[in-house]
């Protein structure tokens, strides 16, 4: 599965992609690109995924959450970021997700 987002900022602000995972299947999302235009700061976890822990007494087996990547404009420009959801001991790719940044004054 590929999917593409869109996403416009100005040099210097803040911006976040987010992208739904299965964690407790063991699925990870990795930034692949190395950014040019902004600056990768960090990646957090958020939703039932990151509130809750997998299995009893919660009863919350394979619950969707999301992994939100932080990002900080930094010059002006275009370029397009890959992101991979794989198992970390499984070499295949189970998707792929692509953001289109462009970056202006």
């Amino acid at each position: 599965m590929i999917k593409m987002t869109h996403i416009h900022a100005q040099v210097g602000s803040p911006f976040k992609i987010r992208l739904d995972v299965v964690p407790t299947a063991g699925y990870e999302w990795t930034l692949v690109s190395q950014p040019t235009v902004c600056a990768f700061l960090e990646s957090s976890t958020e939703g039932n995924a990151a509130d809750l822990p997998a299995g009893p007494p919660h009863g919350r087996y394979g619950g969707v959450g999301g992994v939100v990547f932080h990002f900080r404009a930094v010059r002006t420009g275009s370029e397009v970021l890959k992101f991979t959801m794989s198992r970390p001991w499984d070499d295949a790719v189970a998707a792929e997700h692509f953001a289109h940044v462009t970056v202006t004054a």
